[in-house]
């Protein structure tokens, strides 16, 4: 079967006058040509010349079998053009959007970074007039250095992680073990603070085709979530189930409940209502998600703390492919 644009060569100088003027269509030459522009306006105007092109063709009478191959010659380009017109939409939007995100990484760093010079300001005073008093001082201070920079680390390491997303590789990867490995980063965090970590139905999740940096990064974000949302001497579970399409896994916390108002905003990129700042955490894990065709829904009420929910599409291990 020819491609319409290999048809489009041949019958320009076969067809009648009217319909070949309609063949002749400039688009149409340039769409194969060397002059080919690569953007979803360009590939918007194809479809549309493919569209009286082959509005053209109805006035032929040709034979059934030829008038069938050309259908589905057309219909392959329209399906082709449409893919590529969806995929240069999306990289735009994303484009968009990771310019927006950057420039609010801008802006929110600059508290970090103006903390750390305080800080830093502080050790200098003190190490040039010391007193009874200056390692403490210091102490608190290269403390709060520190956690600023795990801001700043977290903030940089989140947004390569969304940048990365449309080229990552996917394998299949057992959920179970999967899990558990995320459960085994956080461990001795929750110990340290004396919250227990449970690990529920882990057993025969089935298999899911993952980036294994890329999920499991959403998943310990989630669970360190979890685990600053709770006092010492609470719990997270960490649950698994299955069904016969899809493995669903849920954190939950026994700490203090989200407002409503926060709940709407939660998954907002560094958005601040005030006292919470969002950061770009779950943003990134909302997006690892939905690039692993997975969702994310979260359920919080007083007395009963806060439960994620991300449920996966199972995969059988066989033909195996990459999701992108």
């Amino acid at each position: 079967m020819l491609p319409v644009h290999h048809m489009h060569q041949h019958l320009c100088t076969s067809l009648p006058p009217r319909l070949g003027s309609c063949v002749r269509s400039p688009g149409m030459a340039r769409a194969g040509g060397d002059n080919a522009m690569t953007n979803a306006e360009q590939a918007q105007g194809q479809l549309l010349e493919l569209a009286a092109l082959r509005q053209c063709f109805t006035e032929l009478a040709l034979p059934p079998a030829v008038r069938q191959t050309l259908d589905s010659a057309f219909m392959e380009s329209e399906k082709r053009l449409q893919q590529r017109l969806e995929q240069m939409t999306w990289q735009i939007q994303r484009s968009a959007l990771l310019g927006d995100i950057a420039g609010k990484i801008v802006h929110e760093i600059r508290n970090p970074l103006n903390a750390i010079f305080l800080h830093a300001d502080v050790v200098q005073g003190e190490l040039q007039c010391p007193t009874l008093d200056s390692r403490t001082q210091m102490l608190e201070s290269l403390t709060d250095i520190r956690l600023e920079v795990r801001r700043l680390y977290d903030i940089m390491q989140d947004y390569l992680a969304l940048a990365r997303l449309p080229v990552v590789q996917y394998e299949p990867e057992d959920m179970g073990n999967f899990l558990r490995e995320c459960g085994r980063v956080v461990q001795e965090q929750a110990r340290t603070r004396g919250v227990i970590l449970h690990l529920q139905g882990l057993a025969r999740l089935g298999s899911v085709s993952l980036h294994k940096g890329a999920l499991q990064r959403a998943f310990v974000n989630l669970l360190q979530r979890a685990l600053d949302a709770i006092p010492q001497g609470g719990t997270v579970t960490l649950r698994g189930r299955r069904t016969a399409s899809h493995s669903i896994v849920e954190i939950r916390d026994t700490g203090s409940a989200i407002s409503e108002e926060q709940l709407d905003l939660l998954f907002e990129p560094l958005y601040s209502t005030g006292s919470e700042w969002t950061g770009l955490g779950l943003y990134v894990v909302r997006e690892i998600v939905l690039a692993h065709h997975g969702t994310i829904d979260v359920q919080s009420a007083p007395g009963q703390g806060t439960t994620f929910t991300v449920t996966l599409p199972l995969v059988a291990m066989e033909g195996m492919r990459q999701l992108r």
